[in-house]
């Protein structure tokens, strides 16, 4: 019979837009995290006006909410810090409130990628790697001799 739990093993990833060494480590939400992501995203209230007694439907969008969520539930680990040094702690809004746009972008990118199901291989972090500026500073140095 087919296995149909999640396969939550986290990869590692680089991020583009937090040169030299920037990564993140992430794995899939489960589909009862993935509801609740979309429960948590969109919150319906209710209310009676009581002249009319007719009732109203209100929806509020928590993005910030349901962000912080789906990096609870994917971010395991990363190596990105605050012009201090500081290391970003990206489960609380302030982490948030702290990140690039574009950091951000590409990490929630990344985690829906990943929840979708995609190959990931392409941003997959190679043990032992070494930066562009290395490589190509070993082969200019190679050239020349």
């Amino acid at each position: 019979m087919p296995i149909a739990t999640l396969n939550d093993e986290p990869v590692t990833v680089r991020l583009e837009t937090a040169p030299p060494d920037g990564f993140v480590t992430i794995k899939r939400m489960s589909y009862g995290q993935s509801l609740r992501m979309q429960e948590v995203a969109a919150q319906m209230h209710t209310s009676n006006d009581g002249d009319k007694g007719q009732r109203q439907f209100r929806v509020e969008a928590g993005i910030m909410l349901s962000q912080l969520y789906i990096f609870k539930c994917c971010l395991i680990d990363h190596n990105l810090t605050d012009a201090s040094g500081k290391k970003l702690d990206l489960q609380k809004e302030a982490g948030l409130a702290a990140l690039d746009t574009t950091v951000g972008a590409e990490i929630q990118d990344l985690c829906e990628k990943l929840n979708a199901g995609e190959d990931m291989a392409p941003f997959l972090v190679q043990s032992g790697s070494t930066s562009t500026t290395d490589s190509q500073a070993k082969s200019t140095a190679q050239s020349s001799l």
